[in-house]
């Protein structure tokens, strides 16, 4: 295949998914989360730089959250901005943005962190592992139409 073929196969294939199990008022519900396209998730990053530490308006010290140091953003804003982005709820009922800031309000820490992870493992995770794997993968032949087996 060409870079153009690849590229409108790319393009073509439906987003990832990855589900998310959550309860609220003592009954399960699942969420489904998808990969937002590369300027969307880059946006987002964007928006919300790391939360290095330092001190706040009252000289006390603030120390910085590791998980934005490593990532280089603040990844629970991100989150909070990602999920109605990305996110579905069952019977496709339509959230808004503050009914999806409402939703993950309602969820407690575990529930949170599940939901992150997913939309996490969709934008950065999966997405690096893809570039792992093709990297590793042995090279496809691609024979160009000015190659000498062409011009027979």
């Amino acid at each position: 295949m060409s870079f153009l073929d690849d590229l409108q196969a790319e393009i073509a294939k439906p987003a990832p998914t990855l589900d998310v199990d959550v309860v609220l008022n003592g009954n399960k519900h699942t969420l489904q989360f998808r990969r937002l396209d590369g300027l969307t998730w880059a946006e987002l990053i964007d928006r919300h730089p790391p939360r290095i530490g330092g001190k706040d308006e009252n000289d006390v010290e603030i120390p910085p959250v590791w998980v934005d140091v490593r990532y280089g953003y603040n990844l629970r804003a991100v989150i909070l901005d990602a999920a109605p982005l990305c996110g579905s709820v069952p019977d496709g009922a339509e959230l808004s943005a503050s009914d999806w800031a409402d939703l993950l309000n309602a969820l407690d820490g575990a529930a949170f962190q599940r939901v992150s992870d997913a939309i996490f493992q969709l934008n950065e995770v999966g997405p690096r592992e893809e570039v792992d794997a093709a990297r590793k993968a042995p090279k496809r032949s691609r024979r160009s139409s000015t190659s000498p087996s062409s011009l027979e």
